[in-house]
């Protein structure tokens, strides 16, 4: 009986311990931002002026974060660095919301196995588990 509940255990260890793998990924992600960072060019009012002509010539790079905020989108430019670290922090935020993922599917097989009878290291045995007294 107890090689059995060994191998019953070993799915529910692996579940729990790659969780908790990702689990320290996601507390070492850093800062998260919203949005997105684009990069344009502009041509401008003087007639004379190359921009025109040429588009290979306009003006910029200017960086810009747009996001959208309680329905509204708001864009904001921002200077090289402030571009760059706000891309940085759009990719940590994109990372979070992949683990976050890995983490809710590790917990719905977590869940299967749970629920089918075996016991939860958090709770004790399953209430399908438990015997009447």
């Amino acid at each position: 009986m107890e090689q059995t509940n060994r191998a019953d255990q070993e799915p529910l260890t692996e579940f729990t311990e790659r969780y908790r793998a990702l689990a320290r990924q996601l507390a070492d992600i850093g800062f998260v931002a919203r949005g997105s960072v684009i990069s344009t060019t502009t041509t401008c009012s003087s007639k004379g002026c190359h921009c025109r002509t040429d588009p290979a010539r306009r003006h910029g790079p200017y960086w810009q974060l747009s996001r959208s905020s309680g329905g509204t989108t708001r864009t904001r430019r921002l200077s090289e660095a402030e571009a760059a670290l706000y891309q940085a922090w759009i990719g940590n935020r994109r990372r979070a919301e992949a683990l976050l993922d890995e983490l809710e599917a590790l917990s719905v097989q977590a869940a299967d196995l749970v629920l089918a009878g075996q016991t939860d290291p958090t709770t004790g045995p399953s209430p399908r588990q438990a015997k009447p007294g």
